[in-house]
């Protein structure tokens, strides 16, 4: 099927408001002046798909590298089946495309394919396979070498699990400097059934793409990788699958963190807070000039934003209203929510310095999970949360089919691209 993009709204059959027509063996994308064109051009891909179109060949002068991408991500199915012949383009979507190709894949394997060891084991390879990987260096541990490093949370979390829990270190360095300019932390559940604060069915269902904030943290990565950044960026993935098992922590236990920070479990379901606690602390330490952590938190940020958007979170509105317009710069969705000190009271225990889940959960859950991470980086660090509501597609939608998106990894990238100076300042003051 040949497509091709006119500037203006269709005038027969398929109706005035048509995205697509089709006319034998072409069909035209519609882009009339007041429409968005990149989104216009998803849902056309979306809208093929559902024809059951599984081969698109872009053909014209008014496909730019954008509408291309745009085209690409809407029709890109979960299955592998759709296939997208480009017209000239330039080496820089071939990049965007390789990466999120791996970003959408990697977080569309079932959980018998994916765990903690064949991610870190993927992500590992992937990051070393891109040109510039001089730079890149991995280190990796697993299991009780976990408690040696004091990894608590990930060794806690991923313990109930016949598969070993595991955390993954990446750093790129071009600068050959030994301060940071960024550190990205990523949560890697592979497979989260709520522990022994079980999952219902359905909510179980799509809990193997709870490792979204890995794949998009290292599909950033890798972007600037290839864009040839330079900037000293170090990822830490926490990756672990919560099970139960007689090994699994339980409600009421108490974890005691390098920090001394000590939790309590009310919910085994709010374990990906746990898990990035260990990761920040590990990103802390090496005192960046930006954290941003990439998680799919809480499900009380898809009950604010839906699936169109990610939230970010910080203390410093100047960093989450900023990335929401480095995300819109993008073409993706992000918006900001509070996170206050009063989230932070929310979260207190009788019996431990914190606990897990707020005891009114139901009340601001997306920030009293920010609040909770705030226990474990020092306000001198500047700091992003990002809550990934917008990375997965639980049902077709108007511009996504099924399955994995991988919004949010160029939302980072344009972030830190609008930031570079700043981030390089800090460094070089150190």
């Amino acid at each position: 099927m040949k497509v091709h993009i006119i500037d203006k709204p269709h005038n027969g059959i398929w109706g005035s408001d048509a995205v697509v027509s089709i006319a034998g063996s072409e069909a035209v994308v519609h882009i009339p002046s007041g429409c968005d064109p990149v989104r216009q051009c998803r849902k056309a891909a979306v809208r093929l798909s559902t024809l059951g179109f599984n081969e698109a060949d872009l053909t014209g002068e008014l496909w730019t590298d954008e509408l291309m991408y745009a085209f690409w991500q809407g029709f890109f199915d979960a299955r592998r089946r759709h296939k997208v012949r480009l017209p000239a383009h330039s080496g820089e979507l071939d990049d965007l495309i390789r990466v999120m190709t791996w970003v959408r894949e990697t977080v569309n394997l079932p959980p018998s394919e994916l765990y903690p060891e064949t991610l870190i084991d993927a992500t590992e390879k992937f990051l070393l396979s891109l040109k510039g990987t001089r730079s890149v260096t991995a280190g990796s541990y697993f299991g009780d070498e976990l408690r040696i490093h004091n990894y608590v949370g990930t060794h806690t979390v991923g313990r109930g699990s016949a598969r070993e829990p595991g955390v993954l270190t990446v750093d790129y360095n071009p600068t050959g400097s030994s301060s940071v300019d960024l550190c990205l932390v990523a949560k890697g559940i592979t497979f989260d059934s709520g522990g022994y604060s079980l999952k219902t069915g359905d909510y179980m269902q799509t809990m193997k793409a709870d490792m979204a904030g890995a794949a998009v943290a290292a599909g950033a990565l890798g972007l600037m990788i290839l864009k040839g950044m330079n900037l000293h960026v170090r990822l830490v993935i926490c990756a672990a699958e919560n099970l139960v098992s007689g090994a699994a922590y339980k409600v009421d236990d108490i974890v005691r963190f390098p920090n001394d920070v000590t939790v309590e479990i009310r919910n085994t379901d709010a374990e990906g807070r746990l898990v990035l606690a260990d990761g920040l602390l590990k990103a802390a330490s090496c005192s960046p000039s930006l954290i941003i952590d990439c998680a799919t938190l809480t499900g009380a940020a898809k009950v604010a934003l839906g699936r169109e958007y990610n939230a970010a979170l910080s203390f410093d509105e100047k960093l989450s209203f900023g990335f929401r317009e480095a995300a819109g710069a993008v073409h993706e969705g992000a918006w900001p929510l509070p996170l206050t000190e009063e989230h932070a009271a929310e979260i207190r225990s009788d019996v431990a310095d914190i606990a897990n889940s707020a005891a009114g959960e139901k009340y601001a859950g997306a920030s009293t999970a920010a609040a909770f991470l705030s226990r474990f980086v020092p306000r001198s660090i500047p700091w992003i949360h990002l809550d990934l509501a917008a990375s997965y597609q639980k049902s077709q939608g108007a511009e996504f089919l099924t399955g994995a998106k991988g919004v949010g990894v160029r939302s980072i990238v344009s972030f830190v691209e609008r930031n570079m100076d700043e981030l390089r300042k800090v460094r070089l003051s150190h």
